[in-house]
Parts: C-alpha cells; structure tokens; sequence
C-alpha cells in the first residue's frame, strides 16, 4: 500500500524537518500546495530513483514526468514545488515512486505556503 507523507508547514514555530518518513515500497503521495518541496536522504543501497509523476501532457503531447537520482549511503537531495496543474492527480495528491525497494530512504515534504 502505498503512504502519505506529511507536509511539515513551518510557521513563526519551528517545525521538526529532523525527522523524516520511511519511503514504501508501494510508492507515495503527498497533498499538493503548489508549494512544496521534497527531501529524499537514502543510507543505504542501491542508487534509487525517485519519479515524481506528471499528470499533464506538455503543449507537444508528451507527459514529462520528473525524476532525481538518490545515491546509494549518503544520498541527500532536495526537489521541488511542483505546479498544482501538472502533477495534481484527481484528489489533489502528487505520487511517486522508487526504482527500487526504498529500505532506508527517508523523504520529508515542506511547505513554504502559508
């Protein structure tokens, strides 16, 4: 199945970004504000890919989704916001998924909208 992950929304109280959820195997969403960006920070191996998928066709046809490289041990890497109209699916959620099994791949979703 695949998770949720919760968007941390900073405010004037700082938000705890120490702690991130555990990646699923299923793959996983987040709800979208048009604002938020991804952390991915991976221990362990392989490499992953993360693909975040695109639900709009480009002006040319082609659906462009977005990937980002995880590298094995020490991989940290940060990627966002991303448009509401391209990568909103019907229930207003962005999905993703992992080229492979995430054993410890940790992902953080942060919103900087208010």
């Amino acid at each position: 199945m695949a998770g949720t992950i919760t968007v941390i929304k900073p405010g004037l109280v700082t938000a705890n970004t120490t702690a991130g959820m555990a990646a699923t195997t299923a793959g996983d969403s987040f709800l979208n504000d048009g604002k938020t960006t991804l952390r991915f920070k991976n221990t362990s191996t392989p490499d992953i890919t993360v693909t975040i998928n695109s639900q709009l066709a480009c002006n040319q046809g082609s659906d462009h989704n977005v990937t980002c490289l995880v590298s094995a041990t020490s991989g940290d890497v940060t990627i966002g916001g991303f448009p509401k109209d391209r990568f909103d699916d019907v229930n207003e959620l962005v999905q993703l998924t992992y080229s492979a099994t995430p054993t410890n791949i940790l992902v953080w979703a942060v919103s900087s909208g208010g």
